[in-house]
């Protein structure tokens, strides 16, 4: 692949995830603070241990909890995954942590080991 083929794609991955992210917050019910902390069953800060995985499911170091209690290594599905030819496939209110990144974690549902959160649930980057 050519160098400006390569910078095309990067750019329309970056529109993409843009585009997502917008329309995520717009079909989100518009809840207060108070109402996404009394629905949420955990709430956590965290330091992303992964970038996007092909299931899904990244890793957190929690560095404080703010309602409830947990481990101190979280596994969060987070909405994105990476497909197997390499792209990404999302759900339109997933969280993007990046590596490194410090996210609060607003836990929706617990299913075998794994949070699920969203930018619905609340969730942001910190």
């Amino acid at each position: 692949m050519t160098r400006r083929r390569i910078s095309l794609v990067a750019l329309l991955t970056l529109v993409a995830l843009t585009a997502g992210v917008a329309s995520a917050h717009a079909s989100c019910l518009r809840q207060s603070p108070g109402e996404l902390r009394r629905q949420a069953l955990v709430i956590f800060d965290g330091v992303a241990l992964d970038g996007i995985t092909s299931t899904g499911v990244q890793r957190f170091s929690v560095t404080r909890y703010r309602k409830g209690t947990g481990p101190l290594i979280v596994r969060v599905r987070t909405g994105w995954r990476r497909t197997a030819d390499g792209s990404l496939s999302v759900m339109s209110e997933g969280i993007t942590p990046r590596k490194r990144e410090r996210w609060r974690i607003f836990v929706s549902a617990r299913s075998a080991g794994v949070v699920q959160t969203s930018l619905c649930s609340g969730s942001r980057r910190l």
